[in-house]
């Protein structure tokens, strides 16, 4: 099963960086072309269940600072890659520095 960040709990140190971020998904969030349920043009896989618009961008900010969210685990060594392909911090929305971690955290306390 992949692992995708939880938008509607996680936990930030505030700091430059994190402040960019969150500016960054609030602005996005703000779009209603991306966040909106308008039909899609192409059919939904039968597998489909509902969109998280909300965790879907905060994934792709993460992907766009290179932060390792595990998403990308599963499919690691399926397709052969160039020997001086390198993933790229995004020009626009890539927060250079921003680190993160996933996984569940047993010592804090959920609400």
């Amino acid at each position: 099963k992949q692992t995708q960040p939880k938008a509607w709990m996680f936990l930030l140190k505030v700091n430059a960086k994190t402040r960019r971020l969150m500016r960054h998904w609030e602005d996005l969030m703000a779009d209603i072309q991306l966040v909106g349920d308008a039909p899609s043009i192409a059919p939904n896989p039968k597998t489909y269940k509902q969109n998280r618009h909300d965790q879907a961008l905060l994934a792709m900010l993460l992907h766009a600072s290179l932060v390792d969210t595990g998403l990308c685990s599963t499919y690691r060594g399926a397709r052969p890659k160039s020997p001086d392909w390198a993933p790229k911090l995004h020009p626009v929305y890539g927060i250079d520095g921003l680190r993160g971690r996933m996984g569940t955290f047993p010592d804090v306390a959920y609400l």
